[in-house]
């Protein structure tokens, strides 16, 4: 009799290994699609200068290969994990390899969370639910540290759960150099220990055997992080926080929800409207099923870690908008991925829901249904990124670069246009911002270039999507108009102009000397 249980137990075991193993590949897939189709937009592009800098020889100033710093406010070590990559080639597929390598690895681990918070079976769910995830397929192939915080942050999650179960010091070694890596990731993995701290509070009589590591493990990452704490004082000091001056309440909470589950793709307005609907009942729904369930079995609602951790991660929520109301904005619109380490929560809330519905029919119709979002929600990212990205910066460097002379000068209008432009034509070609203020030296040249950048939000691009600003975009003379505006000289003409569409249009305008 035990022998068959031994047996039943491992096929149970290889075959949970063997879903979790489809899933993960079935991510992985997804994340290497296209990897490298789309240029590099300004973040990424200063990612990649940020590497350079540190290899750079000889190393300029006191602060050696951490000068990026001053200039780059999230914290380095994302940086100096993506050196290998540099070094094995300058592209963009080789150099996004590491964030696809982190957001393939959550897909296990976020699996364990889900076991460990419930069961087997949230834990298949929430791991599904991250593979296609389109906020977490987007975060896994930028050139930035998200899919890393988010990696460290289920491993703090993780590595807390085994260190309270088993009272193990070697737990709480491994979770303080995971919170220690995750605040030189970036700074919001404060708020990852804060959450920690709430759970551990709200637990008290269940913990407090455990109160001197646990002020140990403070203690430890605080002294560790005292570095990066010097280099958010240096920030804070020149006031290089690049955040809203004001919080809009009405958008960003649905907003927050809105783009954990779609991602930051939108359609036109209407189909736009329906996938919130659809989705939206589907999910609700399955808060209702575990709002129901925890009704009729109240008495596992205080002892549920699941309901803790999710009560814990609003408190952190709640705390972060009122502090972004009253005193100071830690996230907007533009930067709910700020807050990805609230993401793995939000799933399994969800996988949580599904995992109760009774009906397999029902449960896989919805599974399903989520699915074939997933996918239409991904298709414009994957198909149509120079409809609906944030800029073809590879095409217009090709342009200029195509038509170029050898001494060459190319002005921009907007700072965030300029390293991606630089990155593209290999430093090679003068970039310098001008605005209505500082108006550049051109009549010793004979040509130049001009980068007209017209950047909007994903809402406001989606509210103008209808006409597609027909102001900028329907008509060729309107959109070299646009080239005239920033610098209106009667001595030069335009002799080349191409337009590259996107969320973030590009107007790139070559002026020559009319009388040469």
């Amino acid at each position: 009799m035990e022998k068959s249980l031994t047996l039943k137990q491992k096929f149970c075991d290889n075959k949970i290994f063997l879903i979790v193993l489809i899933i993960t590949v079935f991510a992985g897939a997804i994340r290497f699609f296209q990897l490298g189709d789309h240029s590099f937009w300004y973040d990424e592009a200063a990612s990649v200068k940020n590497v350079q800098q540190i290899l750079e020889v000889p190393q300029q100033g006191p602060w050696g290969p951490f000068s990026f710093t001053r200039g780059e406010r999230v914290p380095p070590l994302y940086f100096f994990v993506v050196v290998p990559f540099y070094l094995i080639a300058n592209n963009e597929w080789i150099l996004r390899l590491s964030t696809v390598f982190f957001g393939i690895f959550s897909i296990p681990l976020i699996y364990f969370l889900g076991k460990l918070l419930v069961n087997e079976n949230v834990g298949l769910i929430s791991a599904f639910l991250l593979a296609i995830s389109p906020f977490h397929i987007y975060y896994s192939q930028e050139l930035r540290p998200y899919s890393l915080f988010l990696l460290l942050t289920i491993s703090a999650f993780i590595l807390f759960i085994l260190a309270t179960r088993n009272n193990n010091l070697k737990y709480f070694w491994l979770l303080i150099i995971t919170i220690t890596l995750g605040i030189y990731t970036h700074l919001y993995m404060v708020f990852v220990l804060a959450l920690l701290d709430i759970v551990f509070l709200i637990q008290w009589r269940k913990y407090r055997h455990l109160l001197k590591r646990w002020l140990m493990v403070h203690i430890l990452i605080f002294i560790l992080s005292i570095p990066e704490i010097y280099i958010l004082m240096h920030h804070i000091l020149l006031g290089n926080t690049h955040l809203a001056d004001s919080y809009n309440v009405i958008r960003y909470i649905p907003g927050t929800i809105y783009i954990f589950t779609f991602g930051r793709f939108f359609f036109t307005n209407f189909p736009n409207i329906i996938f919130i609907i659809i989705q939206g009942v589907i999910y609700a729904f399955t808060v209702l099923v575990l709002l129901m369930y925890f009704g009729k079995n109240r008495k596992k609602l205080r002892a549920n870690q699941f309901l803790i951790f999710l009560f814990s991660a609003l408190i952190i929520y709640l705390a972060i908008f009122l502090i972004s109301i009253i005193i100071t904005p830690l996230f907007d619109e533009m930067r709910v991925h700020y807050l990805i380490f609230l993401l793995p929560m939000y799933l399994i809330l969800i996988a949580f829901g599904l995992s109760l519905i009774s009906s397999k029919v029902l449960k896989n119709i919805l599974i399903i249904t989520i699915l074939c979002f997933s996918i239409i929600i991904n298709y414009p990212y994957f198909f149509q990124w120079d409809q609906i990205g944030r800029g073809n910066f590879r095409g217009a460097a090709a342009f200029i670069e195509r038509n170029s002379g050898e001494e060459s000068v190319v002005f921009h209008t907007d700072d965030r246009s300029i390293p991606s432009i630089n990155y593209y034509l290999h430093g090679e070609t003068q970039q310098i911002l001008i605005n209505s203020n500082v108006m550049p030296e051109i009549n010793d040249l004979d040509e130049f270039w001009l980068v007209v950048f017209h950047p909007s939000s994903a809402i406001s691009y989606m509210e103008a999507s209808a006409n597609l600003q027909n102001d900028l975009s329907n008509s060729q003379l309107a959109k070299e108009k646009a080239c005239r505006n920033f610098l209106d000289d009667i001595n030069f003409e335009i002799d080349k102009f191409q337009s590259f569409n996107g969320k973030n249009e590009i107007f790139v305008c070559h002026f020559v000397q009319q009388n040469k």
